[in-house]
């Protein structure tokens, strides 16, 4: 039922065009039961593509549970230093960003 409920809104997310490319597919996100993950290499489209997801939400009644986001970086050097540089926001409330490097969060 989650997946018909949201197909909209992975059409949406799928015509944003942007997103990382797996060959030559361009992909943004991807939904496994009642979880979606989203993923961008850059901070500024990785928030446009939260904006969606969130005036979906707005539109639609759902509410994402805040305290169970994460932001993810995989970038070495700021793994390295333990400080990610970067800031993305769903619901007007700051995501907890994290390291990860090479499977193990730093």
């Amino acid at each position: 039922m989650f997946a018909v409920y949201l197909d909209d809104l992975s059409n949406e997310l799928n015509n944003i065009k942007a997103g990382c490319y797996i060959g030559e597919v361009l992909s943004n996100h991807l939904m496994f039961v009642d979880d979606i993950c989203v993923f961008c290499p850059s901070v500024r489209w990785l928030q446009r593509i939260l904006d969606v997801c969130q005036a979906y939400a707005e539109s639609h009644g759902i509410i994402f549970n805040c305290n169970k986001t994460v932001c993810m970086t995989f970038n070495r050097l700021q793994c390295l230093v333990k400080r990610p540089v970067l800031s993305v926001f769903i619901d007007l409330r700051s995501a907890e960003c994290v390291c990860l490097y090479y499977g193990l969060r730093v």
